[in-house]
């Protein structure tokens, strides 16, 4: 029998890996559940994996980022994690010798069928 949990942390992990810290949107739908709601999003934002993939292209424009996790904890279908993210403002021509900024926070993903259906942030 396949442990559920070690599956959804996992593809958690690997979620924030593969999509944010190594930027390949195209492997998103390996993710993300068909029914994948985005709580956190900026308003005006679509809410659904078109909305996030939006999101992280805008993103991608102005800030150079990596987010570590720090903590890593499930219960039933959550998967909770507290997050350290590192950020280069891309607007600084030159980054070298500058101290990103560190952003420390928490993210929240629901899992279903060993996917992520929604995801929250309290950054």
């Amino acid at each position: 029998m396949i442990n559920v949990c070690a599956v959804n942390a996992q593809c958690v992990s690997n979620f924030i890996q593969t999509i944010w810290n190594e930027n390949l949107h195209s492997e998103i739908s390996a993710f993300l559940h068909d029914k994948f709601i985005d709580h956190s999003m900026p308003y005006g934002f679509f809410q659904n994996q078109h909305g996030l993939l939006l999101y992280l292209k805008e993103m991608a424009l102005r800030v150079s980022h990596t987010t570590d996790i720090l903590e890593l904890n499930e219960v039933d279908d959550f998967v909770f994690c507290k997050i350290r993210i590192s950020a280069f403002h891309l607007s600084d021509n030159d980054t070298t010798g500058v101290e990103p900024e560190i952003i420390e926070g928490y993210r929240l993903f629901q899992m279903q069928e060993s996917k992520i259906i929604a995801h929250w942030e309290m950054i």
